[in-house]
């Protein structure tokens, strides 16, 4: 058997377990990399029902869903958490041509002229010097608590991430729909 086919199976397995178990699949990839057994994670909803990260923080609940996860490239982080809102196929492929138009999956991408930032190339939708980050103060809202919102105005894949799928979920409700938008208009 060939590298893709042990590569999908392997997905296969990680879905499968996670949804038996009622963890995200971003959880269980998670704990995966970082050498933890996924069966010592605690339960959350099954699989395909978003949680809030920021709720779990104690952060904003203003329509947020997903969860933050951390490690791996940024491209890899933008498609787990796309998983968590159940975004796979055909919805994660309109999402990666969002995210290669905006910023090519560079969380500190920084557009010189209108100074939005990131992954989602967010644009004034920070809180004051409660979100400011070293990169800027564009990140704010859509599900992310102020500290996370800090974390995502300073090139945090993870908090760029989730605020990214938040605000689609709530401007588009799919990238789909979004992914239309953007190729009529050029931004979304």
């Amino acid at each position: 058997m060939d590298g893709p086919g042990l590569a999908a199976i392997a997905a296969g397995s990680i879905f499968t377990y996670a949804g038996v178990k009622g963890i995200s699949v971003p959880q269980a990839v998670q704990s995966i990399v970082q050498g933890k057994s996924p069966a010592d994670l605690p339960q959350t909803a099954a699989i395909g029902t978003p949680t809030s990260a920021a709720a779990a923080a104690g952060g904003s609940t203003d329509g947020g869903g997903g969860q933050i996860v951390q490690g791996g490239s940024a491209q890899a982080t933008l498609q787990a958490t796309a998983a968590s809102f159940g975004w796979t196929g055909d919805q994660w492929q309109a999402l990666a041509q969002i995210e290669t138009h905006e910023a090519g999956f560079n969380p500190r991408a920084k557009n010189p002229s209108s100074g939005a930032l990131g992954l989602a190339q967010a644009l004034g939708h920070g809180n004051g010097s409660a979100t400011a980050g070293t990169l800027g103060n564009e990140y704010g809202g859509n599900g992310l608590s102020d500290a996370q919102a800090k974390a995502a105005n300073s090139g945090d894949a993870g908090a760029q991430a989730l605020w990214m799928c938040n605000y689609i979920k709530s401007r588009y409700g799919d990238p789909v729909k979004a992914w239309a938008f953007w190729q009529a208009h050029h931004w979304y």
